[in-house]
């Protein structure tokens, strides 16, 4: 990004997807803490160089890191409109499920799931299995939630039934874990997300992301808890 900073003229476009990469980064390294501002930037950098589509991605995640959901709403309905116009299948799909993680932080549950589902079907429409497949885990989720465990399962045999991409398998066995356990399967759920570290362990391409660890270690302490293994539970607590 410094090296289209500092001869900007003729790379404005390249310069605004850069800022937007380097947003993306600070999300991911730092919780989205101090990317309102360059958010900002990138939107009127795409505005100057005559890229309103693009401008309005970056407005709507603007809004969204300001907390503001009523101007995400209306950012994301200019945005999605644009997204159609101009093919733009892939922010269509992230636009909308970020507006409804969003939505799920306000606790506003029903428009969560509906546009999850959206996200879905945008999803499906291009084709994109690997998004199709995280939005299902998704939503897996959310009907864990409202205790809806017919269609939980639905979805989880769906994801059974196709190869999932790797950077999702651990997450799907985790909310397959879940599944098990909602149902006081304990034990089965306990040996699903066992198996699952030891591939981790195993596997040299990549170790499991720190994200999705920590999530595994809290949900196998609470089963541990749940079988009254008391002090294997508290043997893992950081």
């Amino acid at each position: 990004i410094n090296r289209i900073d500092s001869n900007p003229k003729g790379l404005a476009p390249e310069f605004g997807a850069a800022q937007l990469i380097e947003a993306r980064m600070r999300v991911q390294r730092y919780g989205g803490e101090d990317v309102t501002a360059l958010l900002s930037k990138a939107a009127i950098t795409f505005t100057e160089a005559g890229y309103p589509h693009d401008a309005g991605v970056a407005r709507f995640y603007e809004a969204i890191f300001l907390n503001d959901l009523s101007l995400a709403e209306k950012r994301l309905s200019i945005a999605l409109k644009t997204a159609q116009e101009y093919g733009d299948h892939q922010n269509q799909v992230w636009m909308q499920r970020m507006m409804a993680m969003a939505y799920l932080w306000y606790y506003e549950r029903e428009k969560s799931e509906q546009t999850y589902k959206r996200a879905l079907e945008s999803a499906n429409l291009a084709s994109d299995i690997p998004t199709s497949q995280l939005l299902e885990m998704d939503l897996i989720e959310v009907d864990l939630r409202k205790g809806d465990l017919r269609q939980a399962r639905q979805r989880a045999k769906r994801l059974q039934n196709n190869q999932l991409w790797t950077k999702y398998r651990y997450r799907a066995s985790k909310v397959q874990s879940d599944l098990l356990r909602t149902q006081g399967q304990y034990h089965e759920a306990l040996a699903i997300l066992d198996r699952m570290l030891g591939n981790a362990r195993r596997t040299a391409r990549q170790d499991m992301p720190a994200r999705e660890a920590g999530s595994i270690a809290c949900a196998r302490m609470s089963l541990l808890i749940d079988l009254r293994e008391v002090d294997a539970a508290r043997a893992q607590a950081p």
